[in-house]
């Protein structure tokens, strides 16, 4: 009892003084958090967004870099079927050896074939190739006759250079076509004051009045040709 006094009712008192006092023991109150403001969404106008891709920008996380980067090689491209096709050339000019072949074998169609074939661009080159060709008289002198008809005074004097002891009727043959041209030239022959001309007739064992005759008559014939029997 006496401890009930002693210790107990002064601390009651102290209690019932500081509640009528307001003293009496306080809530700590809890720190105060900041409420986060919203954040405004940035407008986004042509200009920054350019500025943004320009940069390799993408939502503020920054994106390497990939210009300086090695770059892997392309596939090599697969060919098209016109870049796969196995281009066949055609032979380059008339197969004239055949030709003179077939007319050596006696086919009596290969030659008019192989003057069929003569043009005025091909005619030097075709003359070459029946050089050495073995072919009649007869043969020989139509084949010279419708070289001079296409070659013209170019392939005559070609022949002339050339030495060609057949050079004459090529001349009746240009007379065909071109018949003043061909007078033309004849009428200026001079066979004493040309050393081509005279080159010639000495290389193709003629003489002046053998080669004069033989182009002359060529002329005559190409101006008045042969009736047709």
């Amino acid at each position: 009892m006496k401890l009930l006094l002693t210790r107990i009712l002064p601390l009651v008192a102290v209690l019932l003084v500081s509640a009528l006092l307001g003293l009496g023991p306080r809530a700590v109150p809890e720190p105060l958090t900041p409420t986060p403001k919203p954040r405004q969404a940035k407008k986004s106008t042509p200009g920054r967004v350019a500025a943004i891709a320009s940069k390799g920008h993408t939502g503020g996380i920054p994106r390497p870099d990939r210009s300086t980067e090695p770059s892997l090689p392309d596939a090599p491209a697969e060919p098209s079927p016109a870049e796969t096709m196995v281009v066949v050339s055609e032979p380059k000019g008339p197969n004239w050896s055949s030709l003179l072949q077939r007319h050596a074998e006696g086919d009596k169609a290969a030659l008019p074939d192989f003057l069929r074939t003569l043009t005025a661009e091909n005619a030097l080159a075709a003359w070459s190739a029946v050089r050495t060709a073995k072919l009649s008289p007869n043969d020989r002198g139509n084949l010279f006759e419708t070289l001079g008809k296409i070659g013209g005074g170019s392939l005559v004097k070609q022949l002339i250079d050339g030495s060609d002891p057949h050079a004459a009727r090529a001349v009746k043959g240009w007379g065909q076509a071109d018949p003043d041209g061909a007078f033309d030239w004849f009428l200026q022959l001079d066979v004493r004051d040309d050393q081509r001309l005279r080159e010639y007739l000495r290389a193709s064992h003629q003489v002046p009045e053998g080669f004069l005759d033989k182009a002359a008559a060529g002329l005559l014939d190409a101006l008045h040709p042969a009736p047709d029997p």
